[in-house]
């Protein structure tokens, strides 16, 4: 029996994780006739935005929009809480993203019974990580805040979604997470927006003109927490020993990448773009080999970042370093790379990543059955829907 409600409870339409992890699910669920919306507690610095504003009355799908307070721990949350409880009914099954959200469901008088905690990280890690001087002071009380909730809503959820299974062992280990009660669901894509396409490639490699070139692949911000530094360092390396190397850099702090890159490489050897997220996975089939490089630390520990499952629905090969979530264990599983030890070590198998049209269509495929809307929303995530209504 299908829920005869499913509200996505998410925090900001300009989130750069809105569109894909939010926004495209729900739409997925429409359209397999589960009736679905999105409740967006908007940052009241973003309230009055007029990006947001524009973005709000383009969204194809239902969508309300509330105000929230300034974080400052349970007590803004019980008030964020107050306007979200008229929207809840007995037949809602809430499936919330964090344990903010969850905690706000909560504070509204919702059913835990019928609360699906999406847990994404480690929220406090993330909050004092790069905190310094009385922000640092803010962070630490903020923290102990979001603990003292995150222990409460793992109590109370119904079922809880981890994004890896190190985040399934912290939740259980730290919070005493039943572990029957955890599913473990990567971060997902819509397959049909970035499956492998051979003439996507061809024709952006010839107008690029890198033909006859390696092109390795960035794609993100500048953030030290990103691995930029990292990542050009790596690449610097690989072309001593591959001298066809190429680095096709997309991002959109444009001019600060160019300072970066001009700096140190060729101009020949590197290509920075801003490209919009429609068209971005025909660049990513135009690359051979992606390079997601994290610094090892409790948050990218149990991570599974979004660019991750956009490659390797893509069919493009990735090198990555261990202790990223499950991302090493998922190359290893589709054959989709290289694992290597830490971020400034050298990929000592570069030449057996696969590269043929016919093994980046497999990788396409494969990879999709783990990481794809599809494979998640319409299986395992939709059976919980199910099991919560009937509970």
């Amino acid at each position: 029996m299908a829920a005869e409600n499913i509200l996505l409870l998410a925090t900001g339409i300009l989130d750069s994780a809105f569109d894909s992890q939010v926004l495209d699910p729900c739409s997925f669920l429409i359209k397999n006739d589960v009736p679905a919306s999105i409740v967006s507690y908007e940052p009241s610095a973003h309230w009055s935005k007029q990006n947001r504003l524009e973005k709000l009355g383009g969204i194809p799908v239902p969508i309300i929009s509330l105000r929230c307070l300034p974080f400052v721990g349970r007590l803004s949350c019980w008030f964020d809480g107050l306007r979200l409880r008229p929207l809840l009914t007995s037949s809602t099954v809430v499936h919330a993203r964090g344990a903010i959200n969850a905690y706000r469901y909560l504070r509204a008088g919702g059913d835990g019974e019928r609360l699906l905690t999406d847990f994404r990280g480690v929220l406090g890690d993330e909050m004092t990580r790069y905190a310094n001087g009385i922000s640092r002071l803010v962070e630490r009380f903020r923290t102990r805040e979001v603990d003292q909730m995150t222990k409460l809503v793992v109590q109370r959820s119904g079922r809880i979604l981890a994004v890896s299974e190190v985040l399934k062992r912290h939740l259980v280990e730290v919070y005493g997470a039943d572990p029957e009660k955890i599913t473990v669901v990567p971060c997902v894509v819509e397959e049909e927006k970035f499956a492998y396409s051979v003439e996507n490639r061809h024709k952006l490699r010839t107008a690029m003109g890198v033909d006859d070139r390696l092109v390795f692949l960035y794609c993100g911000g500048i953030e030290k927490w990103q691995g930029v530094e990292q990542t050009i360092a790596l690449f610097k390396k690989i072309k001593e020993i591959h001298p066809s190397s190429f680095l096709l850099f997309l991002t959109r702090a444009k001019p600060q990448a160019t300072l970066m890159l001009q700096s140190q490489m060729d101009a020949q050897d590197f290509k920075i773009l801003s490209v919009p997220h429609e068209d971005i996975a025909s660049y990513f089939h135009a690359a051979d080999i992606g390079l997601l490089l994290r610094e090892i630390n409790p948050t990218n520990a149990v991570a599974s970042p979004i660019k991750f499952s956009e490659y390797l629905v893509s069919g493009l090969p990735v090198i990555v370093n261990r202790g990223v979530g499950d991302t090493g264990l998922l190359v290893e599983l589709l054959k989709a790379g290289e694992v290597i030890p830490e971020p400034n070590s050298f990929p000592e198998h570069l030449e057996w990543i696969p590269r043929s049209d016919a093994q980046r269509k497999a990788l396409s495929s494969n990879a999709a059955k783990q990481l794809s809307i599809k494979a998640n929303y319409g299986g395992r995530i939709r059976k919980l829907y199910g099991f919560m209504d009937n509970s």
